[in-house]
């Protein structure tokens, strides 16, 4: 059969490139041979394949209309004929082998090509992602140790400007190469099905079911198919950690806005859930809370104060469960830990400013004080109820007055 040539280019070059193409270079020596050998089978007489007409009879042999060679035998015209059909059709079938190689090779060149190119964006984008990373916790560390020994409304607020900032600035970075990342990763999984199409008609072709087993590709087509996926499924996932860190960051909305409370809940643990360890999380979300009017960002700091507390009432890992009631006045949020629960006496200044039950360096013990001034600063009231052993209860009412009786 007649080699293959890499980087023909795509079907039109192949087919001028067809025409171009004479005996020699679609038939070699030893076909040549073979096919001589049968028709001089078929003839009864001695049958030559010829590159130009001699003075026995001969008979065009044409590809792409044009002759490439003669059949060259002791016979009648129709005879001769009819041997030069049959050398066309093998001609043709060695032309077909020619285009459907070269055109295989050439979609395998760029879709690897293309998959090179996306891995190399795709590792820039992930170094930039571990830098940045990196950024935020060198920066939130050097404002922490500033701020420690201010007053705690200072603190509360440097600390939500830092986080704002920081978070714009990652989900800016990320946005855009993620963006094109998962545009590519889409573009590759269609283009897979026009290889697998040309597989299905690779097989079709002479020699082409053999070819097929020689690359493999039974195997080759399905797992490339499982990599994209699994390429498009970790884009989306980093695309929804952006999205939550925007929002936890305040930057999507400025100032007071409506929100619903239960997507707020949701993406200030997608923000906390790398960082608390293996807590476990149980949503009991009621559907029909009506919005709020909050300040994203001060009330996502408040709630992610309250995650992480809970994630520290225990040595074992800690299970919570996050409920949502709606009333018409506003929404109550509940925060349940089965953590060990809290003493009387600690319970009792839980809400003190710089006040910890952690060892020395370890803590602040503002995070409480604050979660109370950003719910109160929103109308709203906090309440702890707690025991040795039994866990941790943290209500909170946003916004407006809670229910008579309540604080």
């Amino acid at each position: 059969m007649p080699s293959v040539e890499p980087g023909i280019g795509d079907f039109g070059e192949l087919e001028a490139r067809l025409e171009q193409l004479g005996w020699d270079d679609l038939m070699s020596g030893r076909e040549t041979a073979l096919l001589e050998k049968s028709l001089t089978q078929v003839a009864g007489v001695p049958v030559a394949i010829v590159m130009a007409a001699g003075e026995q009879p001969v008979a065009p042999i044409r590809h792409q209309l044009q002759t490439v060679a003669w059949v060259s035998a002791d016979l009648d015209t129709g005879l001769l004929q009819g041997l030069a059909r049959t050398a066309e059709r093998v001609l043709y079938q060695a032309s077909r082998y020619y285009l459907a190689a070269n055109l295989h090779l050439d979609v395998v060149q760029r879709n690897y090509q293309e998959l090179q190119q996306q891995h190399a964006r795709l590792q820039a984008s992930e170094a930039r992602y571990r830098e940045l990373s990196e950024q935020l916790e060198e920066r939130v560390q050097a404002q922490v140790a500033q701020i420690e020994d201010r007053q705690r409304r200072l603190y509360a607020s440097e600390k939500l400007n830092a986080v704002g900032r920081l978070g714009a600035g990652v989900a800016h970075e990320i946005n855009n190469p993620i963006g094109f990342i998962r545009s590519n990763l889409n573009s590759a999984r269609d283009y897979l099905g026009t290889f697998a199409e040309l597989s299905k008609r690779l097989r079709t072709l002479p020699g082409g079911e053999e070819l097929a087993r020689e690359l493999d590709l039974d195997f080759v087509v399905p797992d490339f198919q499982d990599l994209i996926d699994e390429s498009i499924d970790g884009s989306a996932r980093v695309a929804a950690i952006v999205s939550a860190l925007r929002r936890f960051a305040g930057t999507d909305e400025s100032g007071v806005c409506a929100t619903c409370i239960n997507e707020l809940l949701q993406g200030v643990w997608a923000v906390a859930e790398g960082s608390l360890g293996e807590m476990r999380v149980d949503w009991a979300l009621d559907e029909s809370v009506p919005p709020v009017e909050l300040d994203r960002a001060g009330i996502s700091q408040a709630f992610y104060n309250l995650m992480e507390n809970a994630s520290l009432a225990a040595e074992r890992p800690v299970g919570l469960v996050v409920e949502t009631e709606g009333h018409e006045q506003g929404v109550r949020v509940r925060i349940r830990d089965d953590g060990d629960g809290m003493a009387p006496e600690v319970l009792a200044r839980a809400f003190d400013p710089f006040y910890t039950t952690r060892s020395v360096g370890a803590g602040t013990g503002l995070g409480l004080s604050v979660c109370r001034d950003t719910i109160r600063a929103h109308g709203g009231g906090i309440d702890i109820s707690s025991e040795p052993g039994s866990g941790t209860v943290v209500s909170v009412w946003l916004p407006g007055n809670p229910p008579a009786g309540e604080s």
